[in-house]
């Protein structure tokens, strides 16, 4: 799997660690695992690991704006109001990945 996916109720939180390579479509297939997985909650809190891996330079950040917009809009109703967190290992992960903000 390209990612792992742990879900701690105790603080509220589900924690996804994407691995290499990148590919953007996993972003959503998490939303999906986590929206199934027994232990997730409405408005529980997650942070996405993206520190062992480089979105590639030739990914852009209009791909990125667009497929988070898309995820925003099929996700956020039900994952409810919750607070999210996207970590980076590089500065070009980093501005890229925060067009999702």
């Amino acid at each position: 799997m390209p990612y792992l996916l742990e879900i701690d109720q105790d603080v509220n939180c589900a924690f996804i660690k994407h691995e290499a390579p990148f590919d953007l479509t996993n972003l959503a297939l998490s939303g999906d695992e986590r929206l199934a997985h027994p232990g997730f909650r409405r408005k529980m809190n997650f942070l996405h690991d993206f520190t062992d891996l480089i979105i590639p330079a030739e990914i852009e950040f209009k791909t990125i704006a667009d497929e988070s917009k898309r995820i925003i809009r099929e996700y956020n109703l039900q994952f409810g109001e919750c607070k999210g967190a996207l970590v980076t290992g590089d500065a070009q992960s980093y501005a890229k990945m925060h067009q999702f903000i």
